[in-house]
C-alpha cells in the first residue's frame, strides 16, 4: 500500500502519511486497553495495566506497545533517522509475562492495519527486537547508524493518569531537523472528536471532556505550512487548516480584545498554582480554565483557541520539562500564531536531548499577548 501524502507536493508528505497510519493503530491500541480497563465485567482493573517505574511514574501496557509500534515503522520506514522516546524495556526485562501481553496488543492490533504490519510492525515477534527498539530510543543503547540531522521525538501516551480513568490523553509524534527544529508534529486524540475540536467557542477542553463513541481526531502541522485537524480515521482530503489567531495590533485597537483563558493543570503537583493563580489575576484572565493533565492536550487546546494561554511555573529549580511532552505539539500552537518562551523569555531549545534543561518552565500566548503575559510572571516571580 502507497504511502498516501497528507500535503500533496508539499515538504514532509510521505513523513506524514506514515505517521497518519501508524497513530490509528496506537490508537487503536489505547481503545483496546481501556475497553478491556473499563468493562465492568473485566477481572482486570487500571492497576493489572500500570507498571511503576524508578522515578514513581506509571506506565502502562498501552504505552508500551503503542510506542513499539510507532518506533518500529519509524525504523523500517526512515532507518537513518535518530529517535528519541518515553519508555524502555525495563519493566519488560524484569517481567516476561508483562513482555508477552505487550507483545501481543501490539501484534493483535498492528495486524488489523495492513500497511503498519507490513512496514516495520511485523518485526515486533520478536521479542528481543522489541526490547532492543524500546531501549534504543531510551537512550538505553547507542544509535550509531543514524544520521543525526534528523530526530523523532515520540509520547505514546501524554497524560497517563487521565487515560488510566478513561479520560483526555493523547499520541505525540513530532520530528525536529538538524539544528533541533521543530519540522512537524502529528498528534492523536482518541476520545477527542473533530467536530468537538473544530468548534470555535470558549468552551474549556479539559481531562472530563470526552468523546468515547467518535472516531477521534488528529492534528499536525508543518512548520512554515500552518497546523491542520481531521478526523483520526478520515481520509487526508477531509483535513481542514487552523485559522490563525487574531492580531490585536495597534491598527486593530478598534476591536475589544477578548479575556485571557488559562490553559493550565491544577491536579499535577510539578507546578506552583498559587503562583500561577496571581500570574491570572494580573492579566484578569478566567483561571483555571482548560485544565487538562497532559502537556499535549494543553498545547492542542490552545492550538484550537479553546484557551488563550499557559504558563508553567515548576516547583523547584532542578525540574526541568521532557521533550516528548512538547516537542511537536508545541508547533501546532506556533503555526496558529501562538508565542513559546521559557519564563526568561527564551526561545525554547531542542538540542539539549531528553531534558529540556536549557529552559525554565513555559509562557505561551498569542503574539500580541505573550509580552504582557511574561511582564506580569515577571512580576509575581
Amino acid at each position: 500500500m502507497a504511502v498516501q501524502q497528507i500535503l500533496p507536493g508539499q515538504p514532509f508528505g510521505e513523513e506524514l502519511g506514515v505517521i497518519s497510519q501508524v497513530l490509528m493503530v496506537a490508537a487503536d491500541i489505547s481503545r483496546y486497553v481501556l475497553r478491556i480497563v473499563k468493562n465492568p465485567n473485566s477481572a482486570k482493573s487500571e492497576v493489572d495495566f500500570a507498571v511503576l517505574k524508578d522515578d514513581a511514574t506509571s506506565v502502562t501496557i498501552a504505552d508500551l506497545a503503542i510506542q513499539a509500534v510507532i518506533l518500529s515503522v519509524i525504523r523500517n520506514c526512515f532507518p537513518d533517522q535518530h529517535i528519541i522516546a518515553e519508555e524502555s524495556a525495563d519493566q519488560l526485562r524484569a517481567d516476561p509475562k508483562l513482555l508477552s501481553t505487550v507483545q501481543d496488543i501490539a501484534i493483535t492490533c498492528a495486524q488489523r492495519n495492513p500497511w503498519t504490519w507490513g512496514n516495520g510492525a511485523a518485526l515486533l515477534r520478536d521479542p528481543r527486537y522489541l526490547m532492543d527498539l524500546l531501549d534504543l530510543a531510551a537512550g538505553r543503547r547507542k544509535q550509531t547508524d543514524v544520521n543525526p540531522a534528523s530526530t523523532w521525538v515520540v509520547d505514546p501516551i501524554d497524560g497517563t493518569a487521565a487515560f488510566l480513568r478513561g479520560e483526555q490523553f493523547a499520541i505525540n509524534v513530532a520530528l525536529l531537523d538538524k539544528n533541533h527544529q521543530q519540522i512537524f508534529g502529528a498528534v492523536a486524540c482518541p476520545l477527542l472528536s473533530a467536530e468537538r475540536a473544530a468548534e470555535y467557542n470558549r468552551v474549556a477542553l479539559t481531562d472530563a471532556t470526552i468523546d468515547p463513541e467518535s472516531a477521534g481526531s488528529l492534528l499536525y502541522a508543518v512548520r512554515g505550512q500552518g497546523a491542520f485537524l481531521k478526523p483520526l480515521y478520515a481520509t487526508t482530503d477531509s483535513a481542514q487548516r487552523l485559522f490563525p489567531f487574531f492580531n490585536f495590533s495597534p491598527a486593530s485597537n478598534s476591536r475589544i480584545k477578548p479575556q485571557p483563558r488559562s490553559c493550565t493543570s491544577t491536579t499535577v503537583t510539578s507546578g506552583k498554582n498559587d503562583l500561577h493563580k496571581k500570574i491570572a489575576k494580573e492579566i484578569s484572565a478566567v483561571h483555571p480554565h482548560s485544565d487538562l493533565t497532559s502537556w499535549v492536550l494543553r498545547w492542542v487546546s490552545l492550538a484550537l483557541k479553546k484557551s488563550t494561554y499557559t504558563v508553567w511555573i515548576y516547583d523547584k529549580p532542578n525540574r526541568y520539562a521532557k521533550i516528548w511532552d512538547h516537542a511537536g505539539a508545541m508547533l501546532l500552537f506556533e503555526e496558529v500564531g501562538g508565542v513559546i518562551t521559557d519564563l526568561d523569555g527564551k526561545a525554547i531549545d531542542f538540542s539539549t536531548g531528553r531534558l529540556l534543561n536549557a529552559n525554565k518552565g513555559f509562557v505561551a500566548a498569542p503574539s500580541w499577548a505573550h509580552k504582557d503575559v511574561l511582564e506580569a510572571v515577571r512580576k509575581v516571580i
